[in-house]
């Protein structure tokens, strides 16, 4: 009873997101075996891959699922089983690495690396390269400059209360305002 209704509410959730951008430049679904060969985006090993997308559309509103996936941007479900090299996505990503520009959702898996992320990103190894407006729940989280909270067993953040620091961390300036003279 509950897996059918976990499948009813994930494909009404797909026809939803569906009926607000159908145009040649998007899709609703979209299955990616592969990223493209001119994106060598996943620690650039992949720079002679086959793009075997189906439909080959860089602009997922709905669910983009595959063994490792590709896109400009996600709106919706990025779910790769391997991994998931999806430049934006706005809603969950999951996979057992992920790498991309930004986030804004949630995000799991073993490795996440983002440059921007907003939003929550639980693994065994966190990242946000740029900034961090997010939540880290992993054994070791990372930002690089942030406003945001990282539990686990070593947090660094450069603007955090201290740059590395086991359990917690967070920035500085929740403590020690910027505006305030001391």
């Amino acid at each position: 009873m509950k897996k059918s209704l976990k499948f009813s509410l994930l494909t009404l959730m797909i026809l939803f997101m569906a009926q607000f951008n159908l145009s040649a430049e998007s899709t609703p679904v979209k299955f990616c075996l592969w990223p493209p060969a001119n994106e060598p985006y996943f620690f650039g090993i992949i720079d002679n891959s086959v793009n075997l997308g189906f439909p080959d559309i860089d602009k997922v509103y709905g669910l983009n699922i595959g063994l490792i996936n590709f896109a400009d941007e996600v709106v919706g479900v990025d779910f790769g089983l391997f991994g998931s090299v999806s430049k934006n996505v706005y809603g969950i990503k999951g996979a057992l690495i992920s790498n991309g520009e930004t986030l804004s959702g949630c995000e799991f898996g073993i490795a996440n690396l983002e440059n921007k992320a907003s939003g929550f990103q639980l693994g065994i190894y966190n990242q946000a390269s740029k900034l961090i407006d997010a939540f880290q729940l992993g054994l070791v989280n990372r930002a690089y400059t942030g406003n945001g909270l990282q539990i686990g067993g070593v947090n660094i953040m450069e603007n955090g209360f201290l740059g590395i620091f086991p359990v917690f961390n967070f920035p500085a300036d929740w403590i020690f305002p910027k505006d305030t003279i001391y």
